[in-house]
């Protein structure tokens, strides 16, 4: 530690608001700690092994795909930290029953990106 381990700022919570107020305060000088008890920051944007292994996705964020369109993504430049993402044809699916019947077959139901339809319609 630098600083003698006194800080400006003590964060509790190193999910994706803790981590950006705590970004925001370092650009502006200011000596900052940011606390999480997991072994991973980021929050529900963090992203993870959960599902199966090698495949990787945000457990519990629906809304941060949104994140570039901010002032977050361009203040912080993400980017040039390794921010990338990937916008795959089919977004959101869950499984469910063709009808309630035992044993009847389970459908995947998908939700498709609507503007990548128009464009190639």
């Amino acid at each position: 530690m630098t600083n003698g381990g006194r800080y400006d700022v003590v964060i509790v919570g190193g999910g994706h608001n803790g981590l950006t107020a705590g970004c925001y305060l370092a650009k502006a000088g200011r000596s900052v700690l940011v606390l999480e008890a997991r072994d991973v920051v980021g929050g529900g944007c963090a992203t993870e092994e959960v599902a199966a292994p090698g495949f990787r996705h945000n457990f519990h964020s629906n809304f941060h795909g949104i994140i570039h369109m901010g002032p977050v993504y361009r203040d912080l430049e993400l980017e040039s930290h390794g921010a990338t993402y990937v916008w795959p044809e089919r977004r959101k699916g869950s499984s469910r029953r063709c009808s309630r019947r035992p044993g009847h077959r389970r459908r995947i139901w998908s939700r498709w990106r609507p503007w990548a339809r128009r464009a190639s319609a």
